[in-house]
Order: C-alpha cells, then structure tokens, then sequence
C-alpha cells in the first residue's frame, strides 16, 4: 500500500544549520519535528507493525511478520542539494520524526524493515515582489509497505506536480541577449 503526503516544510542541508547559533538549530529542529508529526498524525493513518500474508501455497497463512517500509522522501525546492551528503543531511529530522511515527529505527536494529530513498524536485523560483510569489519549499513523504488496500495520496497546500518543468519567474519580462560593441 502507498502512502503518501506532500506539505509545505523548508529543509537545508546539515551544514548550513551549523553555521547558525546552537539555539537556532534547535528551533529549526523543533519547527521542523512538530511539522512532520502534525501532518503525518493529521493526514494519513499509521500502517500496521505486522501484516498477515495470504500465501497459502508457501503455508504462511494466519502468521503474522513484521511489516516492512520503503520510504522516499523528496526535496521540493529552487535549489538543488549534493546527493551523497547534503540531501540525507536535510532530511534528518523528518526521517527521525517518521520514524518514530512508524515505531521503527532508522539504526542497525530495523535495517531490515525499512529502507529510505532520497530524490529532489525544483519548485518555481519566485522573487516575492509584489505580483510574484516567494519560491516554494516543500517535502513529499512516500511510504510503501506490505499491507494491501488502497492507496492514499495526500497534499496539504499549493504542491508542484512531480516531473514538471518550471519557468525561473513566471509572468517577468523575457531576457534579451544584447549584443556587445
């Protein structure tokens, strides 16, 4: 079964939160902590710990095994951050946060059960001058796992759809490349 929920939430990398004073980090962990809890306790119900697999030919029926997640979490943003450490640095405190809202680890301990994937969105680019809106940041949770049902998709908020190509500054004058005497 997908579940998935897209909402507003502005993530950085790791870095540029250490460049701030140690109190603010802790807001911005907090901010973004609270945020992620309300949105996944709100919008979307909490998958089971253990799922009963139908599989009568194999003689699993009626034992239940612990259910497993495949979590994709993507950036939505003008700017684009480093995949290898950047991006999983970012998403820190929302992988925490899910984590403890799926009652698994994000340790050694649940490796097994839940494998995290990381992908980045651009958003539109906006100026925030009158007539032109600030850029959009936002994060989309995607959780898959092994209980059947319908899917559930969520979004709280103006949300870019995924795949699309998105002009720098919508509704501005078009460049002209002048030529140089």
């Amino acid at each position: 079964m997908l579940r998935s929920l897209a909402f507003s939430l502005k993530t950085e990398s790791q870095n540029a939160e250490r460049r701030r004073m140690p109190q603010a980090q802790g807001r911005v962990t907090k901010r973004q902590r609270v945020m992620v809890q309300l949105m996944l306790r709100s919008q979307l119900t909490r998958p089971p710990q253990e799922v009963q697999p139908d599989v009568p030919a194999l003689g699993m029926d009626g034992f239940p095994v612990p259910n497993r997640f495949a979590v994709t979490l993507t950036r939505i943003a003008p700017g684009v951050l480093d995949f290898r450490d950047g991006l999983p640095s970012a998403f820190k405190h929302v992988l925490d946060e899910l984590c403890v809202w799926l009652g698994v680890t994000d340790g050694p301990l649940d490796a097994h059960r839940l494998a995290v994937r990381y992908q980045q969105q651009k958003s539109p680019k906006g100026s925030g001058a009158i007539g032109h809106p600030k850029s959009w940041f936002g994060v989309r949770i995607e959780i898959r796992d092994l209980e059947e049902g319908l899917d559930v998709v969520r979004e709280v908020g103006t949300v870019p759809p995924l795949g699309v190509a998105h002009e720098s500054n919508p509704g501005a004058a078009p460049k002209v490349q002048r030529e140089r005497r």
